[in-house]
């Protein structure tokens, strides 16, 4: 007698069962892969964060790019909840500088300049004379270089200097860049202390004296400042304050 088939549906094929260890592996597989995605993950969002942290151009690509899993773009203000210490503000402005964003450097810089900052007020007054992410102001460059002078910032005094000797924001006062290059020069700023052997030489805000524009001119010349070399040479060859030496003579 013939068996009959058992029938499963109409027009469908019976479906082989899983064996317990079937369905363990195919368990295990699902697992391994969700775990592998998940790993990657990770691995990338730990890369991203070192370069964003480390590096300020990458930083910067962070800020202006929406990544894959980054829902909503976070300017590094938000995401830090707008610091208010002056040396965070003073830090982002250094970074957004460092990354040519100019713009934002000087709205970090304004922050922290009008708290006190001496060093972001340098940096702010220097922007404003070069017209780097705001427009340029002699006036406001002035002001701000002033506000860091006088918290005794070397670089600064230097700046306000230049500001008086070229008339830039303030009235042209030769005696007083003299004043500032010579505080500048005395502690050991090697631009000053050329910038103070010209007014020497020149008679510009003191008295013309070609033997203190050497003296000055030489300490800039030893620490490997090449106008100053190229001046000093000027002086010897042209006996100015020293004894004129000539080969063959």
């Amino acid at each position: 007698m013939a068996r009959r088939k058992k029938k499963t549906g109409k027009g469908k094929v019976a479906s082989p069962k899983l064996s317990h260890w079937g369905i363990v592996i195919k368990l295990c597989a699902f697992i391994i892969d969700g775990v592998k995605k998940f790993a990657e993950q990770i691995f990338w969002v730990i890369t991203i964060a070192v370069l964003v942290y480390f590096f300020p151009t990458w930083r910067q690509l962070f800020l202006d790019y929406r990544l894959p899993w980054v829902s909503e773009p976070q300017t590094e203000a938000e995401s830090l909840g707008e610091p208010t210490d002056v040396e965070t503000q003073y830090r982002l402005g250094t970074e957004y500088y460092l990354a040519k964003d100019y713009v934002r450097a000087a709205e970090w810089y304004r922050k922290a300049a009008e708290k006190g900052y001496a060093f972001a007020q340098n940096n702010l007054g220097l922007m404003y004379k070069e017209s780097e992410g705001v427009k340029q102001d002699y006036t406001e460059a002035a002001k701000w270089l002033s506000k860091a002078a006088e918290q005794g910032i070397v670089q600064a005094q230097f700046n306000l200097g230049i500001m008086y000797e070229n008339g830039y924001g303030v009235r042209q006062d030769y005696t007083e860049a003299v004043k500032l290059y010579r505080k500048t020069a005395e502690q050991g700023l090697i631009q000053a202390q050329f910038n103070l052997g010209v007014m020497y030489e020149e008679g510009w805000g003191v008295k013309q004296d070609y033997a203190e524009a050497v003296m000055w001119y030489s300490k800039a010349a030893g620490n490997g400042f090449a106008e100053a070399q190229y001046n000093l040479g000027n002086m010897y060859y042209n006996g100015q304050g020293v004894k004129q030496k000539r080969s063959g003579s």
